[in-house]
C-alpha cells in the first residue's frame, strides 16, 4: 500500500486550505470565453464584473469533451494555433448556450461540469466519516491522501484477519474515495491488506457508490454558489447513510469468502518461465505500461519475506495479483497506485486460466 500523508491531521489541514481557496459558479456559457494564448485564460462576466481564471488540464479536457472537440486536436490547437482554439471554444460557447458549473480553486478553473452536478466536497466527507472511524476501535487509517483528482482513506481492521497460506496473513479493510471534479463517485470499497508486503488489494464486489448527480441548478445570471439549507439537509441525510455503510464496511462473512477465493487462486499455478508473456497479456487488458510490467515480473519472481525471516514465493494466480499490488507501492502517482490495487483485485478473482489460455503459462 502506497504511503500518502504522514497523518490524518496533515490531510485535514490540506482539505481546509483547499476549501478556503475554492469558489463555485453557475455560468451561462455566453458569459465565458478563453483567450488566444498558449496558456489560455478563462474570462467570466460576473454580474458586471470581469473575473479571470487559469485553466488546469482537467478543465481543458472537460471543455473539449462537452464541445465535442477531440482532445488531441484541442491540445494541438492550444500549442500550435491558440487563436483557432479560442475561435472554436468561444464560438461553441455562444452558438450552443447552456449553464455549466465552474469549480475553481486558487484562481484556477479545475472543473467544467453539468449544472446537475451535486457537490460532495472532500472536507465535508472527511468530517462525516472520520469520527465514525475513531469510534471503531479495531480499525486504523493506514494510508490517506488527497490528489488533484481524488481523496483517499485506506482503512484496515486489526481484528478481522486470516491466513491465506501458512505465515501469509491478510486483514480486512476498506477504502473511501471521492472526487470533487468529476473523476468519480463517493465510494466505499472492500480492501484486503497483506501483512507480508503491506500490499493493499481492492475488490469490486460489495462496493457502495454515490454519483454526484442532483437537481438542476438554473440561474438567470451567473451566480457564485454557496452552501444553502437545502444542500445541507440533503448532505446530512446522505452522510448519515455513508456513516452507516462505514460502520458495516468490515464484514467478516464476506471477508472469509474472499480469502477462500484467494486460496483457490493459490491453486492456479503459473509457470515462472512464462511470467513475462502473462504480464504482457495482462498489460493489454488493463493498460499496464512497460515499466509497470517489468516491475510486476520482478515482484512475481522475487516473492516476499515474512516477519520471521522465511521467504514466500507464490508462482500462481495469487502471486500474479500480489505482484501487481506490490508494484502499486512503487509508482509515483497515488491515483495510479490505487488503480493498480484495483487491477490486482480484479486479477485475483478473475478466471485467469481462461483469460490467458494461449500463453501456455499454467502448470498442469
Amino acid at each position: 500500500m502506497k504511503l500518502g500523508k504522514s497523518s490524518v491531521a496533515e490531510l485535514v489541514a490540506q482539505l481546509k486550505e483547499e476549501k478556503m481557496q475554492s469558489r463555485d459558479f453557475i455560468v451561462p456559457t455566453q458569459e465565458l470565453h478563453i483567450t488566444a494564448e498558449e496558456k489560455p485564460v478563462l474570462v467570466m462576466q460576473n454580474r458586471g464584473a470581469v473575473e479571470t481564471f487559469g485553466i488546469n488540464d482537467n478543465a481543458h479536457r472537460q471543455i473539449a469533451e462537452r464541445l465535442g472537440i477531440p482532445y488531441k486536436y484541442y491540445q494541438r490547437m492550444q500549442s500550435d494555433y491558440p487563436e483557432l482554439l479560442a475561435k472554436n471554444v468561444n464560438g461553441w460557447f455562444e452558438k450552443e448556450p447552456e449553464q455549466r458549473m465552474l469549480r475553481t480553486m486558487g484562481g484556477t478553473a479545475r472543473a467544467f461540469l453539468s449544472n446537475r452536478y451535486h457537490r460532495i466536497d472532500n472536507l465535508e466527507l472527511m468530517q462525516a466519516v472520520y469520527p465514525v472511524l475513531q469510534d471503531m476501535n479495531d480499525v486504523s487509517v493506514t494510508s490517506c491522501e488527497v490528489t488533484p483528482n481524488r481523496l483517499y482513506l485506506q482503512v484496515v481492521s486489526n481484528r478481522v484477519q486470516m491466513e491465506v497460506a501458512k505465515g501469509d496473513v491478510v486483514q480486512a479493510g476498506f477504502i473511501i474515495s471521492n472526487s470533487e471534479i468529476g473523476f468519480g463517485a463517493v465510494s466505499v470499497q472492500p480492501l484486503i491488506y497483506r501483512l507480508v508486503c503491506t500490499n493493499g488489494m481492492i475488490a469490486k464486489e460489495n462496493s457502495h457508490r454515490r454519483y454526484h448527480t442532483g437537481k438542476r441548478v438554473d440561474m438567470e445570471d451567473n451566480y457564485e454558489l454557496f452552501t444553502d439549507n437545502t444542500k445541507i439537509l440533503d448532505d446530512m441525510a446522505y452522510f448519515a447513510k455513508v456513516q452507516d455503510i462505514v460502520r458495516m464496511a468490515v464484514d467478516e462473512t464476506k471477508f472469509n469468502q474472499q480469502v477462500i477465493a484467494m486460496q483457490k487462486a493459490i491453486g492456479v499455478a503459473v509457470n515462472p518461465m512464462q511470467i513475462t508473456p502473462v504480464v504482457e497479456e495482462l498489460g493489454k487488458t488493463y493498460l499496464l505500461n512497460k515499466n509497470e510490467q517489468e516491475m510486476i515480473v520482478q515482484n512475481f519472481l522475487l516473492g516476499d519475506n515474512t516477519n520471521d525471516g522465511n521467504h514466500i514465493a507464490h508462482f500462481n494466480q495469487f502471486g500474479v495479483a500480489n505482484a501487481i499490488t506490490k508494484t502499486a507501492n512503487s509508482v509515483a502517482s497515488y491515483d495510479r497506485a490505487v488503480e493498480l490495487e484495483k487491477i490486482g483485485g480484479t486479477v485475483m478473482f478473475a478466471d485467469l486460466d481462461s483469460m490467458l489460455a494461449d500463453t501456455k503459462a499454467f502448470v498442469a
